[in-house]
């Protein structure tokens, strides 16, 4: 009976990681000769289309909020993927940056309308890969950029999958606290497993000229930015469901969580650094509420996207 079960989960696993990553990827090159063909020319299609971009900008805000009023995960995640989605149209090589896919950009009009520069103010995050790139002193970074890219997009699908084998599983055995398998590792697989992938496809936009046309081109920055808000929103969301779970469970979940990491397991000292501010602020290794919570993000968002501003 535990085989038939885990083969059930094991399959519709795999179709759902399939359906979420790959049927996207596959349609990229249809949606963009698609929309080049209905807007060849954006400039002069999109006036009509601007209150149009600014109400799928509020919609997609509205989500993330009401994910957290209503303490339902899934529509927050939905509003940092669609947020995430216009990454997408970087694929797209053409002098008209919401030309064709690039068209999914509209959804960022509102920060394009103040300053497209404001797409940069997440450079941050990718500190870590240059440095990364420096040491290790890759003459053919191009093809290092372009293969770690594809590397960790992989590992991130990989890791979503085993994570939402794992929570299915735990579900059908009628596990409350799902804490056996890659739960074992990380307290949110999904969640990891989607910012490794979306933070090799950015690499990929923002470094490989053959995705990154109008980056290239000068016409927009990279979208560090909407990577960021993202990133952060998952986190948030994740604090979210802990702050629930401990409110259900009480000591067990309390236990579970002092001995699996947040998300990626790494040494003591680098976790005490990151929650540092949040101790700081707070009082407490870790947010407790949803004020908190958006105190929290609120936080490591202006620090982050200083550090992004004057670096």
């Amino acid at each position: 009976m535990n085989n038939k079960i885990l083969f059930f989960v094991a399959v519709l696993s795999a179709l759902f990681t399939a359906v979420f990553f790959f049927l996207a990827n596959e349609f990229i090159d249809v949606i963009d000769v698609f929309l080049l063909g209905s807007f060849p020319d954006s400039g002069q299609t999109f006036g009509i289309m601007r209150l149009f971009c600014y109400a799928a900008f509020g919609v997609t805000l509205v989500l993330v909020l009401l994910g957290f009023i209503v303490g339902k995960s899934y529509p927050s995640v939905a509003g940092a993927v669609a947020m995430y989605l216009p990454t997408f149209g970087y694929f797209t090589v053409t002098m008209l940056p919401l030309a064709g896919i690039g068209l999914l950009r509209a959804l960022w009009l509102p920060l394009l309308d103040v300053s497209p520069s404001l797409l940069g103010l997440g450079d941050v995050v990718f500190v870590p890969f240059i440095l990364l790139v420096n040491h290790l002193g890759y003459r053919g970074y191009l093809i290092f950029i372009e293969n770690l890219s594809w590397e960790l997009m992989a590992v991130g699908v990989f890791i979503f999958f085993l994570g939402v084998l794992t929570w299915l599983y735990g579900k059908f055995k009628g596990y409350e606290i799902v804490d056996f398998w890659i739960y074992r590792v990380s307290r949110h697989p999904q969640y990891l497993g989607l910012l490794i992938w979306s933070y090799g496809l950015t690499l990929l936009m923002m470094f490989m000229p053959q995705f990154s046309g109008v980056w290239f081109l000068k016409l927009l920055p990279g979208p560090s930015l909407p990577w960021l808000i993202y990133a952060l929103t998952l986190v948030a969301i994740a604090l979210n469901e802990e702050s629930r779970m401990a409110k259900k469970y009480s000591d067990r979940f309390m236990e579970y969580r002092g001995l699996v990491s947040f998300m990626l397991p790494l040494p003591k000292a680098i976790p005490k650094i990151i929650t540092f501010p949040m101790k700081a602020l707070l009082k407490k290794s870790l947010p407790e509420n949803k004020k908190e919570i958006a105190y929290s993000i609120s936080i490591y968002a202006v620090i982050l996207i200083s550090l992004s501003f004057f670096s």
